[in-house]
């Protein structure tokens, strides 16, 4: 299901132009950047506990994360489309509500159903002639009758948590300098951009392998051919996070130093190019 409240997010208009969104989004960042919001959403008298401190600036950091994932896909002329379409057909099917089947019995109609069994019938249960035979299936159960668990929820969910961390450390890494560039340290800005939107483009080709390698596993048949290409997409996907995992911490470390754009820039192309051998 896409994301909802997208415009809501930002407090613009369904009809809202780049520069609008682009524009909303840098006031609601100066905000709502957990920098800030951390500090100006302290309880009066800073009286808390670690934990309620942990929620608050998790709830802090998940709203900031909502508002970069609204401003990358508002502006994305694709995804908007996507996102529009989606939620029309959302609010349609809402609002659309089936009718209830009508009960043709009548009021009076108080007959019980009629027992089809045999008169002759007359075992009861703990006669050996009503026990299951040995060999006979077991009854079918509650969760033999359930449907399959999605399995590959741990792995995607991995995967778009991954997604989020990148988006957000990269609106940090462009937030870093006001200014743009230098013509000298342009190609170096330019390979940076590249490895976040190689990263993510990878993420999101692993979910989508990892959840066409189900669908065929369960709608084509389990057998042992696709139950090892799911088993291979899954851990993939999870090695890819692995790494990840390790790559995302250094890059915020090296955005909270107090380093000049030259030393930053070499310091995320280290970090990219040592993650790059890693994932070989």
């Amino acid at each position: 299901m896409p994301p909802t409240g997208l415009y809501e997010v930002l407090n613009i208009s369904n009809d809202a132009d780049v520069a609008t969104i682009e524009k909303a989004f840098k006031q609601l960042s100066l905000k709502l950047h957990p920098d800030k919001a951390n500090i100006s959403t302290i309880p009066p008298g800073g009286t808390e506990t670690t934990k309620e401190k942990e929620a608050r600036e998790r709830r802090n950091h998940e709203r900031f994360v909502k508002l970069a994932e609204a401003r990358d896909i508002l502006t994305d002329p694709t995804k908007r489309r996507d996102y529009d379409h989606q939620s029309q057909r959302a609010k349609k099917s809402s609002t659309t509500q089936p009718s209830k089947p009508s009960d043709s019995r009548k009021p009076s109609d108080s007959r019980k159903p009629s027992d089809s069994r045999n008169p002759s019938d007359s075992r009861k249960p703990g006669d050996k002639a009503n026990e299951p035979k040995r060999g006979d299936p077991p009854p079918p159960t509650r969760q033999d009758t359930a449907a399959k668990p999605d399995n590959n929820s741990h792995t995607v969910n991995r995967l778009k948590e991954c997604i989020e961390q990148l988006k957000y450390t990269l609106s940090e890494f462009n937030r870093r300098f006001s200014s743009a560039p230098s013509s000298s340290l342009y190609r170096e800005y330019r390979e940076i951009l590249s490895f976040f939107d190689g990263m993510i483009d990878s993420a999101t080709k692993l979910i989508n392998e990892v959840m066409e390698a189900r669908n065929r596993f369960y709608n084509e048949g389990e057998t042992k051919h696709l139950s090892y290409a799911y088993d291979a997409a899954r851990r993939t996907g999870s090695a890819y996070y692995t790494d990840a995992r390790t790559l995302v911490p250094d890059l915020r470390a090296a955005l909270r130093r107090d380093l000049h754009r030259a030393d930053l820039y070499r310091v995320f192309r280290t970090e990219f190019k040592r993650y790059l051998r890693i994932g070989k």
